[in-house]
């Protein structure tokens, strides 16, 4: 009776074992689904022709960040983009833009002593040489030359009101107190820059293909583009810039391939970063990761 009892005992033990086991497995996989199930839930939120899974961006350095479709302009992914941050050299796309569409733009100026006292040789214009508008265009874009924008400036008494005019109209906070954007005053939110990127996108395409070169040769001189990812067979252009009152500032195009296959062009925006091209590469490696077109 004793042998028999031991016996039923250790037989309903190894049960119990058995049942609480399953039991166990049973509770992992039911978590495991409310945990898709919440993800999915998140994902819901997202937008309709986008789909973002759950990342840690926690690293990036910039004071604000946003990713963007150049499509659409759908944003994708954001932080503090609503926040008035210094735009440093960003200031030049709308330079350009105001240049690009004045009634003399292949009018002639010659650089005075005054355009090449400003801040920086980028560019390397030399007192006496003649240049069209147009042509300044490329050391302005390319190299960032405070010179070619004071030389702009200088030939063009209306192009800062007529900067700070269109950012006006587009409904943005972007304000701009000087042509090259040395002032920490040029001042815009991620957002804002979205809206003048995808404006030079859509409405001044030369201006952005100037952007995307890797160098230009005019019959007297050549410019070389300075962006870090003008090699990136994906880059597609943009504009770079630093102050070091404020750090370093990014609107920049690139053709990304998401999760699923797709492709997109997308447009980055980081404002106050203190490392650009390991905050782009994070963000970037983000989106690749973690978004899909549907």
């Amino acid at each position: 009776l004793c042998a028999t009892i031991f016996i039923y005992s250790h037989t309903m033990k190894r049960r119990l074992q058995q049942v609480s086991m399953k039991f166990i497995v049973l509770l992992a996989l039911g978590g495991s689904l409310a945990v898709m199930f919440l993800l999915e839930t998140v994902e819901i939120f997202a937008p309709p022709s986008y789909s973002l899974s759950l990342a840690n961006v926690q690293h990036i350095s910039a004071d604000a960040w946003l990713v963007f479709d150049m499509e659409d302009g759908e944003v994708l992914t954001a932080y503090h983009e609503h926040e008035l941050l210094p735009l440093a050299s960003l200031t030049k796309l709308a330079t350009a833009e105001a240049v690009y569409h004045s009634d003399d733009l292949f009018s002639t100026t010659t650089i005075t002593w005054q355009d090449v006292a400003a801040e920086g040789r980028a560019g390397s214009l030399i007192t006496g040489e003649v240049y069209t508008k147009h042509t300044l265009l490329f050391p302005l874009l390319l190299e960032s030359s405070n010179d070619a924008a004071a030389a702009l400036a200088r030939s063009d008494a209306d192009l800062l009101t007529r900067m700070n005019t269109r950012a006006s109209s587009t409904n943005t906070r972007l304000r701009f107190v000087d042509t090259a954007g040395l002032g920490v005053e040029n001042v815009g939110s991620a957002m804002d820059v979205r809206t003048l990127l995808r404006e030079v996108y859509g409405n001044s395409r030369h201006v952005f293909d100037i952007t995307g070169l890797t160098q230009y040769l005019s019959p007297t001189k050549g410019w070389l583009n300075n962006s870090p990812w003008r090699l990136d067979p994906d880059y597609r252009g943009g504009k770079q810039g630093y102050l070091p009152a404020s750090g370093y500032t990014a609107a920049v195009v690139f053709d990304e391939s998401l999760r699923g296959g797709a492709t997109r062009r997308l447009g980055y925006v980081l404002l106050g970063s203190q490392n650009l091209s390991y905050d782009m590469s994070l963000l970037r490696d983000y989106v690749r990761q973690h978004v899909r077109f549907e």
